[in-house]
C-alpha cells in the first residue's frame, strides 16, 4: 500500500511540476554545451543546445547555439538562431554583430550591413562593426564608403593591421594608389608576417608597373605560405 501511495505521489509530482524539472534539465544542457564549446567540441555542444532549446527556448541558448553553428560554417542556420535570440532581446549588440558576420559569410552583404549599422547605433565605438561594414561595402563596390568605414576602425584601433590592408585595397579602387601603398606598408609594419598584405601590395605594385618590387613581395608572400603567390611568380617573375 505504501508503495502504491509513493508511486501516486511521484506521478502527481511529475504531472504538476514539469516546468522546474525541464528548466533544470535545460540549464544543465546549456552549461554542458558551453563547456563543450569552450573545448571546441562543436558537434557535441550543438547536440546539447538543440536539446536545451526544445525544453526551454531562451536568449542564451539561441546565442550559444548560433555561435556553434557559425564555428561549424553553417552560416545560414547561425544567422537564423541569432534572429531567434534577437526576438527575445532586440538590443543585444553582440547578437547583431555576429548575425551580421554570419550573413556576410552567406553573401547577403546588404542584410549584413544593416546589422553592422545597428551595432554602431547601439555602440558607436565598436571597431569590429566598422571593419565588417567596410568589408561589405567594398564587396558591393561602394569603395569610397568602405574607406570611410575603415577610417573609423583605424581611428578606434590604430594598430589594426587587417584594417590597413583592407583600406589599402579600397583606396586602390578609388584611384588613390599612393594612399594604398602607404596603408600596405603600415599593415606590414604592424604585422611583419602578414602574407595577405604582401600579396596585395605585390598586386598593387604590378598594376603601377613596378614588376621587380611586385616579384619581391610575391616571393615574401610565398615564403609565408600564401599559395596563390606561386602562380604569379611563375607567370611574371624570371
Amino acid at each position: 500500500m505504501k508503495k502504491i501511495i509513493h508511486s501516486i505521489a511521484l506521478i502527481f509530482a511529475i504531472i504538476f511540476s514539469p516546468i522546474s524539472i525541464y528548466a533544470s534539465t535545460a540549464d544543465e544542457l546549456l552549461q554542458s554545451g558551453i563547456s563543450k564549446k569552450n573545448l571546441q567540441d562543436y558537434m557535441g555542444a550543438l547536440q546539447d543546445f538543440n536539446k536545451a532549446v526544445l525544453l526551454k527556448p531562451g536568449f542564451e541558448i539561441f546565442v550559444n547555439r548560433a555561435d556553434v553553428l557559425y564555428n561549424l560554417a553553417n552560416y545560414s542556420d547561425a544567422a537564423r538562431s541569432y534572429t531567434y535570440a534577437l526576438e527575445i532581446n532586440p538590443n543585444d549588440k553582440d547578437a547583431y554583430l555576429n548575425r551580421g558576420k554570419a550573413l556576410y559569410a552567406t553573401g547577403d552583404h546588404k542584410a549584413a550591413i544593416k546589422d553592422f549599422n545597428k551595432v554602431i547605433e547601439l555602440d558607436a565605438a565598436n571597431a569590429e562593426a566598422y571593419y565588417y561594414q567596410g568589408l561589405c561595402k567594398k564587396i558591393t563596390t561602394a569603395y569610397d564608403d568602405a574607406v570611410k568605414s575603415y577610417d573609423k576602425t583605424i581611428e578606434l584601433q590604430p594598430n589594426n593591421a587587417e584594417a590597413y590592408n583592407a583600406r589599402a585595397i579600397a583606396k586602390y579602387f578609388v584611384g588613390d594608389e599612393t594612399g594604398a601603398m602607404q596603408d600596405f606598408d603600415k599593415s606590414i609594419e604592424l604585422k611583419q608576417d602578414y602574407a595577405d598584405a604582401y600579396f596585395n601590395r605585390a598586386n598593387c605594385k604590378y598594376f603601377i608597373n613596378d614588376l621587380a618590387e611586385a616579384c619581391t613581395d610575391w616571393s615574401k608572400a610565398s615564403e609565408l605560405k600564401y599559395a596563390e603567390a606561386d602562380t604569379y611568380i611563375k607567370k611574371y617573375c624570371k
